[in-house]
């Protein structure tokens, strides 16, 4: 059950840093849902708990029962008490232990809280409604450093993270289903490879040759699970598509992307004639031209940045850096 069927689980301004955020740290759709009903229930059974006698609560992770309603911040908004419930056990417990550190000081309390948060309230020119939203909620960019400063001081796996779960756009995928946000498959592929492509070319375009390169290395990220996993694609496709390109196409990416649909498209769908396929994919060009536009606007997220430095770093990569024509 999407999330949205029972209760908003955000505002429409926020969502968009709310699933770059929840990629970013792989959380678990199944478990991040499976709390937040359990929330908004507050603890009280589903009508299928009890009418048809199953234990669904088996993605519900272990701190999430500290969080009733009496228990919890109204500043924090419900979706982060789900996807980040050992987060806010940790940041409570904090709370108690900072006040008893400083007396109970509130002005000392409050300035060290904040900072957990990014946020130095001693400086006269933060907005504090830019802090929050028109709900009252804090922001996503400010509970994303307050993971942070967890991390810093737990260094643990987030509970509700699942690392090896789900590819980046399959997770993006899942997590945008069970919130009600749909984004088809053609959306999908534009905005992985979008999203390689741009971390690529502003932060090592010193190491490419020509924008063919630079277009085939992100063809490749995006279809590594074909090349690698399925092997049901090799390199040279991809290289082959970008090659083919026109100057002017090498530049908007957009004829890029719509070509490499065509060829992952044809392999899911064996069966489905190439013809249908191309012009599936053609009647979704000024979709992806959209996606394109915004990724460029709003610039990587978090889970693509660690991806493009892990291919590009490692000693595992070498050997696909080197087909790509990669300088070292």
């Amino acid at each position: 059950m999407a999330a949205t069927e029972g209760a908003p689980i955000t505002l429409e301004e926020n969502v968009e840093q709310i699933i770059d955020m929840l990629v970013a740290d792989k959380i678990d759709p199944q478990a991040f849902i499976s709390n937040y009903e359990y929330l908004v229930r507050d603890g009280m059974p589903s009508l299928r708990e009890m009418f048809v006698k199953k234990n669904t609560s088996g993605h519900r992770t272990l701190s999430i029962e500290k969080h009733f309603r009496h228990n919890r911040a109204r500043a924090f908004p419900l979706w982060f008490y789900g996807a980040y419930p050992d987060v806010m056990s940790w940041f409570h417990q904090w709370q108690k232990d900072i006040s008893k550190t400083h007396d109970r000081n509130l002005d000392s309390v409050a300035i060290e809280t904040a900072k957990l948060f990014g946020v130095n309230i001693e400086d006269e020119t933060i907005d504090e409604n830019g802090i929050s939203d028109s709900k009252g909620n804090y922001r996503p960019e400010y509970l994303r450093n307050l993971v942070n400063s967890w991390r810093k001081e737990v260094k643990a796996k987030l509970e509700v993270s699942s690392p090896n779960l789900y590819e980046e756009a399959e997770l993006n995928k899942q997590i945008k289903e069970q919130l009600g946000i749909t984004e088809d498959n053609f959306a999908i592929i534009a905005r992985c490879t979008a999203e390689y492509y741009f971390e690529l070319k502003n932060n090592y375009q010193d190491r490419f040759n020509n924008e063919t390169d630079l277009l085939a290395t992100a063809g490749f990220l995006d279809a590594k699970h074909y090349i690698l996993v399925e092997k049901s694609i090799d390199v040279s496709e991809i290289q082959k598509i970008a090659e083919e390109l026109s100057s002017d196409e090498k530049e908007s990416i957009l004829e890029f992307i719509i070509q490499l649909e065509i060829l992952l498209f044809g392999i899911d769908s064996p069966d489905m004639d190439k013809s249908d396929i191309e012009n599936a994919c053609l009647s979704k060009k000024q979709d992806i031209q959209k996606v394109i536009e915004e990724v460029q606007k709003t610039g990587t997220n978090d889970a693509f940045v660690a991806d493009v430095q892990e291919f590009m770093n490692s000693s595992g990569g070498s050997k696909y850096r080197e087909i790509l024509g990669i300088k070292s």
